[in-house]
Parts: C-alpha cells; sequence; structure tokens
C-alpha cells in the first residue's frame, strides 16, 4: 500500500499540470513520471497475480500464496491441534487482505472474510481465507481425527 501511495504522488503532479494544461501533448513529462507509471503497473499486476492455493487431503492442508511462495506449504495433520472454519474481520483482526500478520497470528487471505482458522501443537496461528467454505470444512471433517474444532 505504501508503495502504491508513493507512486501515485510521483506521478501525481505532472498528471495534474497535464489536465490542467488542457491535455495538451506539448507538456513534457520528467524521468520520476515514467518510472512512478512503470511502478504503478508493476504494483497493479503484481495484485492481479496474487493467488492463494489451498489442498487438503490425507497428508494434510497445504498453501501456496503466489507469487510470495513458488512452492506448497504442507502443514500435516500430525502438526494441527485444531482447526475450523470461521467467519473473520480482515481489516479489524489482520490490517486488510494479502500475507498479514495480527494479534492472532498469522494470515494469509485474497478477499472475503471467510477463512480456515488453523492452531499447531507448537502454538502458532494461521488463517487461511477461501471462498469454499463448506466444501473445506467436510474435507476437514474427513481427515482431521480429532473431536474438537475451533
Amino acid at each position: 500500500m505504501l508503495l502504491l501511495v508513493a507512486t501515485l504522488s510521483v506521478i501525481g503532479k505532472p498528471m495534474l499540470t497535464w489536465i490542467q494544461s488542457d491535455y495538451k501533448l506539448n507538456t513534457t513529462f520528467g524521468t520520476g513520471f515514467y518510472i512512478g507509471c512503470g511502478t504503478l503497473f508493476l504494483v497493479v499486476l503484481l495484485f492481479i497475480l496474487f493467488k492463494l492455493k489451498i489442498t487438503i487431503d490425507e497428508r494434510g492442508l497445504s498453501y501456496q500464496f503466489f507469487p510470495i511462495h513458488f512452492k506448497p506449504k504442507l502443514i500435516t495433520w500430525k502438526q494441527i491441534d485444531k482447526i475450523g472454519i470461521r467467519t473473520y474481520k480482515p481489516l479489524m483482526e489482520y490490517g486488510g487482505w494479502g500475507y498479514r500478520l495480527g494479534m492472532g497470528g498469522k494470515a494469509i487471505n485474497v478477499k472475503g472474510n471467510k477463512g480456515i482458522q488453523i492452531k499447531l501443537k507448537n502454538g502458532d496461528s494461521l488463517l487461511l481465507g477461501t471462498q469454499k467454505m463448506m466444501e473445506a470444512q467436510t474435507v476437514i471433517n474427513r481427515y482431521f481425527k480429532k473431536d474438537e474444532g475451533i
């Protein structure tokens, strides 16, 4: 977000000058403007590329937050103390969407307010955002053999 604001501040002044000059094409832009536009393009492209993939099977739960993780991270069932589906408040609990650290642990989410809450035996907590709550809960119930959820 900070990168986006900084980029907009660099390209904002030349754009306003151009708009105030009745869109005359003879207005020249400085190097900062072109660097800002390029950075803005890359930041928007990065947001478009963000994808969270979650797989739940007999081994455990694996997740990949592309482009942060280039290969999936596996959490085995033996590592999990509690797991369940819940509705959460992304802004209040984690400060938004993306790869976040909050009071309740780490969260990786792309959109929405539904997720898989995982409490590991080592005390760490992880929330993975999902748009497929019911399917996730069904598969978790099939493979997670502990009586209690979250």
